[in-house]
């Protein structure tokens, strides 16, 4: 059934025009199913959805077998004339010519006769001769009745009973041992506080008398060497890379350094990676010029402030000083009109490079983009003692001068510059703490090992 595209009426196969709206149909989308009415494309023969014929075949048409009525009679037939034979002109074997059909007309000859394909299961009657067994008829044996005796009986019951009981709700809990914890008594607490507390303000009271048993590191001597070699009116670079949060472990290490730098009459320019690291500059330098006023902002140190794109930011530091900065953080001034900066163009006019870090990642960084590309001029990596161990093989690989680990390396600096201050006095309640340790791990372990041999 053809399905006319402007009033969807359904019209019998063949139709030209639309029985509803005279429409033409020769230009038709759809033709619908016979069967279950579904709608196909024109050009389909079979319904997408019950496969049903489409398109009906046209088959000739048999002729009817003719009624009793219209079936001559055998007199009828015995007395009928014969009819005369239609003379057809004689023809010779010349005039008789073989017409090509239409597949040869259509497809080409083949240029080479085909190939007979092979039977890959001929030959292969003997290989798998039949069992005998199986060809021969046989009859299944009979099946044997097992009786269960008392044994699998009185299992067969108790599996019963289990199945069909209820279940607990809650299964009763099986104590294996009872669970002894040992809490701290009241008094214990009490002397923990007071232990920590007189560790604590050690420092106010014992005047530093375990400064005389520091004895400063390699790397502490290397760098206090370095510094002191430095000519008056050098240049070093100084990096704050690391967080407000390590202030306190970082600050007196990075006073330490810079208070040696202005006693050498040394410049010092500074900047950072980190945004918080330009407020710790600043709080560094200013506490060191309230300490020597001869240091004075411009002149003897300058603050060139935050150095965004990390890998990136580096390498525009290491081509050219200008580019990265155009002008000073604190004054708003350019590189060029300040005395400190004034003659610095590239990192070949520093003499080193101090780089105070609270991540090991800063410190590759640096390594990879500075270092790197400027091996004549030393690095020293003043980090915090968490990340201090991780650093050692690159000051192993002579990739750092040196490596100091934050309060720890300030007391041994101090030490080496045979000055005494709050922060070498901090040493006693580092020991205070080790020796107070050491004697609440003897004490529990000796209470441990005397209740383990009582309850034996």
């Amino acid at each position: 059934m053809i399905v006319c595209p402007v009033c969807q009426h359904r019209n019998p196969e063949g139709a030209k025009t639309c029985e509803a709206c005279g429409a033409s149909l020769e230009g038709f989308f759809y033709r619908a199913c016979p069967v279950c009415g579904a709608l196909n494309p024109a050009e389909a023969v079979f319904c997408r959805r019950c496969l049903a014929e489409l398109i009906p075949s046209e088959a000739p048409e048999e002729p009817l077998p003719p009624t009793e009525a219209e079936a001559p009679s055998e007199e009828t037939a015995s007395t009928a004339p014969p009819t005369e034979k239609e003379e057809t002109p004689e023809t010779t074997e010349e005039e008789i010519t073989e017409e090509p059909s239409v597949e040869e007309e259509i497809l080409p000859k083949p240029e080479h006769p085909p190939v007979p394909v092979p039977n890959p299961l001929e030959g292969l009657e003997e290989l798998l001769p039949l069992e005998a067994a199986v060809a021969l008829p046989h009859r299944a044996e009979p099946r044997q009745v097992h009786f269960p005796d008392e044994t699998e009986r009185r299992d067969a019951e108790l599996f019963q009973q289990i199945a069909t009981e209820p279940a607990p709700l809650r299964e009763q809990a099986r104590v294996l041992g009872t669970p002894r914890t040992r809490a701290l008594s009241p008094i214990g607490r009490l002397i923990l506080y007071i232990l920590v507390l007189l560790i604590a303000i050690v420092p106010y009271f014992s005047g530093g008398f375990t400064a005389s048993w520091i004895t400063p590191r390699e790397d502490v001597t290397t760098l206090l060497q370095s510094l002191n070699s430095l000519p008056q009116g050098a240049t070093v670079l100084l990096a704050f890379d690391y967080d407000p949060a390590y202030a306190g472990e970082m600050n007196p290490l990075a006073l330490d350094i810079t208070r040696q730098l202005a006693q050498r009459s040394v410049h010092i320019v500074a900047l950072s990676t980190q945004p918080a690291g330009i407020g710790l500059a600043e709080q560094v330098l200013r506490q060191l010029s309230d300490q020597v006023p001869a240091y004075r902002y411009g002149q003897s140190y300058a603050i060139l402030g935050y150095l965004p794109g990390q890998e990136a930011g580096l390498r525009t530091l290491n081509s050219s000083l200008g580019d990265a900065f155009k002008e000073d953080y604190l004054q708003r001034r350019s590189l060029g009109e300040l005395p400190v900066t004034r003659g610095l163009a590239t990192l070949a006019d520093f003499e080193q490079i101090i780089l105070f870090a609270d991540d090991e990642t800063t410190v590759r960084r640096w390594i990879e983009q500075i270092q790197s590309r400027n091996p004549e001029i030393p690095l020293h990596a003043l980090v915090t003692a968490r990340i201090a161990p991780m650093l050692v093989p690159y000051r192993q690989s002579g990739q750092l001068s040196t490596l100091l680990p934050g309060t720890p390396g300030a007391i041994e600096l101090e030490a080496a510059m045979g000055r005494r201050s709050f922060l070498t006095w901090t040493s006693d309640a580092y020991t205070a703490l080790f020796f107070s340790l050491l004697f609440i791990a003897v004490i529990s372990n000796v209470l441990y090992l005397s209740s383990t041999r009582r309850v034996r």
